[in-house]
């Protein structure tokens, strides 16, 4: 099964996906909405999505759309793009978890590890619009907080 964890810095995607990887033996696939260099468009998540059917992916075309709109960059997945995207994670079962937090928390663990990429408006942007992104599209979507109580209990 492709899983797809998702969601603003510091709400626990890489501990999710570690966690699930350990549960699973699936290999993680890490996404970085701030590598400039790759060209993410359709064509490119199209190929991923094909080759990779059972893994977890850190990160996808969400991110993207959602940071180079907060870091005023270019972004080469449009509406129609996405709508394509998600029907064809739909209809291949693909699992879409959307982590998340409160705003005060991500600040908390973004600040903890001194993370430059961007600063705690652009957080709470990030933040924002992940929520309105994630909830808006017509799959089924897992909505996690990944607080701290979890993460002591899997031992992080």
């Amino acid at each position: 099964m492709r899983i797809i964890i998702d969601g603003p810095d510091g709400a626990g995607k890489v501990l999710l996906c570690r966690t699930i990887s350990e549960m699973t033996g699936q290999k993680i696939v890490h996404l970085s909405h701030d590598n400039y260099e790759r060209p993410f468009d359709l064509a490119f998540y199209i190929n991923l999505f094909d080759e990779n059917k059972d893994v977890i992916f850190n990160r996808s075309f969400f991110s993207e759309i959602i940071y180079a709109r907060i870091k005023k960059r270019r972004c080469d997945i449009s509406h129609e793009d996405v709508n394509f995207l998600v029907a064809k994670l739909k209809k291949e079962h693909s699992l879409i978890i959307h982590v998340t937090n409160d705003l005060d928390v991500l600040l908390k663990r973004f600040n903890k590890r001194g993370d430059s990429f961007m600063n705690a408006y652009e957080l709470s942007l990030a933040k924002e619009n992940y929520d309105i992104v994630m909830d808006s599209q017509d799959i089924t979507l897992v909505k996690l907080n990944v607080n701290n109580e979890l993460c002591e209990k899997l031992g992080r």
